[in-house]
């Protein structure tokens, strides 16, 4: 049965309405029209939610590709856009609840929201320098705008310029590396740049572009030492933006990340060593970081730097196990990671009087609201890989295949920095439940009239604890 060109763009269609319909909604209605957005947003993420869930049956994982080759709508991509659009529907329902509060709620917001997805599902499905580059400055572009979005905040204007610097600076090195292999190969295209270079040989270009290139993606994707810019943005930004910015973008440059270095089989060979160095160095930086904090949301940012250094250990093994294996447990740990992020990041930018509270402010709250706490120790406990959550098969399935392919040594150095990380996420466990509260503090910061947020982190912390034990569905 023949299956219409144009359906391969429906959601990347879809967010691009959306993000037309939001700058129209705002000049039209202005403040009459905002108690609505979350409501209209919803709805467009929603259609692209069905969109890509069709594609997924009607495609059956079939790599397609489309526009001429320039992008490609295979189970990789498509399911990795769901990371994307929950993280958009996330970051618009606790952005919004956020920004009410403030009385800072805009249609441009939302608007920022939807290009920027619409950025992350073009880089997910790049399958050539050109629409990488454009979907990557798509996507980065409206997450500047984000992070500096309260601009009346010190913090947050400050964060958004280190990242606009930081990031336009990773960019050249990645620009570099690209001029490099298209002057080797003469191609844009992945698969034929494979090809074009087996009928060439100039190995020091080669190994300074393949340098060049994860310098680039690196930075983008927070690999320790290009990490520096992703502790203060995360921390300088409100906390649903970096929540957002820690999974959805994340997630889409690791996945176009694997892409360029499963395609292009002549880059493994020389990446193979530093991927090895990155990822302990990158764990090390991570998890050393995180145990120093004091405030809850800076420990959860280097934390996320230390989550990269256990994903590559994936892109360790490349060249060795089957490229449907390597993408099935990328896959895997990003959507697992996903859930625990978002939902740590959502508890504490819910459940706090300001954005830079300490661990110490959270004492004795598992003793007056033990629910509302139970839910963030499920998330640590699963970004700790504490079974039976869905944070420690992530973990399992990536070192059971790094074992099976002999990086033994890298995979018990991941299980001591896992171990390492436990110290860290007990430390506000213990506040929570094991420290009595200041007789002061009665946590009036906790709005008991909203409803919808704490169902939703509710859902996410069930979802945590059951799906681990259905890894066949992904």
């Amino acid at each position: 049965m023949s299956f219409p060109l144009e359906a391969q763009v429906w959601p990347i269609w879809i967010l691009l309405g959306g993000f037309l319909f939001m700058l129209i909604w705002e000049a039209m209605f202005k403040e009459k029209g905002r108690k609505w957005l979350v409501e209209i947003s919803s709805l467009f993420l929603l259609m692209a939610l069905i969109s890509n869930g069709i594609l997924i049956f009607k495609t059956h994982g079939m790599g397609t590709a489309f526009f001429k080759g320039t992008l490609i709508e295979d189970t990789l991509a498509l399911k990795t856009n769901f990371i994307v659009l929950i993280g958009a529907f996330w970051i618009s329902v606790f952005g919004f609840s956020k920004l009410l509060k403030k009385k800072s709620v805009t249609g441009e917001f939302f608007a920022l929201i939807f290009s920027a997805s619409a950025g992350m599902i073009i880089l997910i499905a790049a399958q050539e320098w050109i629409t990488l580059i454009v979907g990557l400055e798509l996507a980065s572009l409206s997450s500047y705008a984000l992070i500096g979005y309260l601009r009346t905040e010190e913090h947050s204007v400050e964060a958004a310029l280190k990242y606009f610097l930081m990031s336009v600076f990773a960019s050249t090195f990645l620009l570099f590396g690209i001029s490099f292999l298209y002057g080797l190969s003469g191609r844009l295209e992945f698969n034929k740049i494979q090809h074009a270079l087996n009928l060439t040989s100039n190995p020091s270009l080669l190994g300074m572009a393949t340098i060049l290139l994860i310098i680039g993606l690196g930075f983008k994707v927070g690999v320790a030492p290009f990490h520096f810019w992703a502790p203060e943005v995360y921390d300088g930004t409100s906390s649903t933006v970096a929540g957002f910015l820690a999974t959805a973008f994340k997630a889409a440059v690791a996945v176009a990340f694997l892409r360029v270095f499963l395609q292009i089989a002549q880059l493994q060979i020389i990446a193979k060593n530093w991927f090895v160095i990155l990822a302990g160095l990158t764990m090390v930086v991570g998890n050393i970081g995180a145990l120093v904090q004091t405030r809850v949301k800076k420990m959860l940012a280097y934390s996320s730097v230390a989550h990269v250094g256990y994903l590559l250990i994936a892109f360790t093994i490349l060249g060795q196990a089957s490229s449907n294996q390597i993408a099935q447990v990328v896959y895997f740990y990003l959507f697992a990671y996903a859930l625990m992020t978002l939902g740590a990041f959502g508890w504490v930018g819910f459940f706090s009087k300001h954005e830079d509270i300490e661990i110490h402010e959270y004492n004795g709250m598992g003793n007056q609201y033990p629910w509302l706490a139970g839910m963030m120790v499920v998330f640590l406990f699963s970004l700790a890989g504490i079974p039976p959550t869905i944070g420690f098969f992530a973990k399992y399935y990536i070192f059971k295949l790094a074992v099976a392919h002999h990086q033994i040594g890298l995979v018990i150095f991941g299980v001591i920095n896992s171990l390492i990380s436990m110290v860290y996420y007990l430390k506000l466990v213990i506040a929570l439940f094991m420290k009595r509260a200041p007789m002061d503090n009665n946590f009036s910061f906790i709005d008991q009239h909203e409803k919808i947020i704490p169902f939703i982190l509710f859902i996410f912390s069930i979802g945590i604890c059951v799906l681990g034990f259905v890894p066949g569905i992904f």
